[in-house]
């Protein structure tokens, strides 16, 4: 299978993960399509292709994906999409129904992964999985209890943010199991020693909770093997 990766910095992970492990792209052929931050936002539709609109995007295509100045749907057969502004912050049950309701909307569909599958589907009916940015790695104590007893539970959130990418025909990955904490937050171990998009694996800052390590890299390319019927 020709499968293309989507994404922003959150990227890093999988693509040091398939470094440390060749074996998790048995079967795939992947290219990646990668810039940080909202850089991925500057795409165009142009003669069936997503098409960078900044020398910036374009530069950063070209490096990530080993030369492609574009994406072309029909030069895969399927696309991953990981972050892209794409998040999934606690949502508290305190707050009215209609609320919750607007902030899950609103997490979607103001996402870079929602333009860019919107694009995709001018063009293709390429099969798409979207990853969420990964859950925030956090610690909890008596302080910060709140933030994971009184919010909605992932499963549900899971289930209304997909109401939306089905209107895209687009399905939503979800983040392994047993990489979570507390339901809402992902286990510390898994963002200590993350790296960088950028350079040759320029690591994190120790205190960064948002980007996540190689194991969490190679658990999330296990799940998406098993969404796309690959084992």
């Amino acid at each position: 299978m020709r499968l293309a990766i989507l994404g922003n910095s959150h990227t890093a992970c999988l693509l040091h993960a398939l470094n440390a492990r060749p074996d998790l792209g048995r079967g795939l052929d992947i290219t990646f399509y990668a810039a940080i931050g909202r850089n991925m936002n500057d795409f165009a539709v142009a003669e069936g292709c997503l098409v960078p609109q900044t020398e910036l995007l374009r530069t950063s295509l070209q490096t990530t994906s080993g030369g492609a100045d574009r994406i072309d749907p029909a030069r895969h057969d399927a696309v991953l999409t990981i972050g892209l502004n794409y998040n999934l912050p606690p949502v508290s049950t305190r707050l009215s129904h209609a609320v919750q309701q607007a902030v899950l909307r609103n997490l979607v569909r103001s996402s870079v992964a929602w333009k860019l599958a919107g694009l995709l589907r001018q063009v293709s009916d390429i099969p798409v999985h979207v990853a969420h940015t990964p859950l925030r790695a956090s610690d909890i104590t008596t302080h910060n209890e709140h933030v994971v007893t009184q919010v909605l539970p992932y499963d549900r959130v899971l289930e209304e943010t997909q109401a939306h990418w089905s209107e895209l025909d687009v399905r939503g990955l979800r983040q392994p199991d047993h990489t979570r904490y507390r339901d809402v937050l992902t286990r510390r171990n898994y963002s200590r020693g993350s790296r960088g998009l950028r350079g040759a694996g320029l690591l994190h800052d120790s205190g960064d909770r948002s980007h996540m390590n190689e194991e969490f890299g190679a658990d999330l390319l296990l799940s998406a093997r098993a969404a796309m019927g690959l084992g």
